[in-house]
């Protein structure tokens, strides 16, 4: 019975709802392609912080949301560098953001921190080889 009570009634769609979602994963797709292609280059400053957004707030346009928080912090080193609480004044932030941007920044400081790390050493290497050199030839 529930079955027939199921199928019965005709399914109502939103249409409008629909064309939105199609839209919205049509230019969040269009954002990735740019970046896939060339990087950062063209993109506005909002844009970044739109693209960043998409990976933490993942069914829900967040085009005006990224302008406010831009417009808000003035720019991405700005919004990186708020804390939580800051962002979270801003409307439209949930729980999960202000972590999800938290964790993208820490892990920018990690990856320039074990990159000149790793200049460090390979200077020290190629020092100590001029060094070497320079002990043998003396010798």
């Amino acid at each position: 019975m529930f079955v027939d009570v199921f199928f019965n009634y005709p399914l109502i769609f939103d249409t409008q709802y629909m064309e939105q979602k199609i839209d919205l994963e049509g230019h969040r797709a269009r954002l990735r392609g740019r970046f896939q292609k060339s990087g950062f280059e063209g993109f506005h400053e909002y844009e970044i912080v739109e693209l960043l957004l998409t990976l933490c707030i993942p069914r829900r346009d967040v085009k005006n949301l990224a302008k406010r928080l831009f417009n808000h912090f003035g720019s991405i080193r700005g919004l990186l560098d708020a804390s939580e609480q800051e962002l979270r004044q801003v409307e439209g932030i949930g729980e999960v953001t202000p972590v999800a941007l938290r964790i993208i920044r820490e892990t920018a400081n990690l990856y320039l921190r074990q990159t000149a790390e790793e200049k460090i050493v390979l200077n020290l290497i190629k020092e100590q080889r001029l060094l070497q050199e320079k002990l043998n030839i003396q010798n």
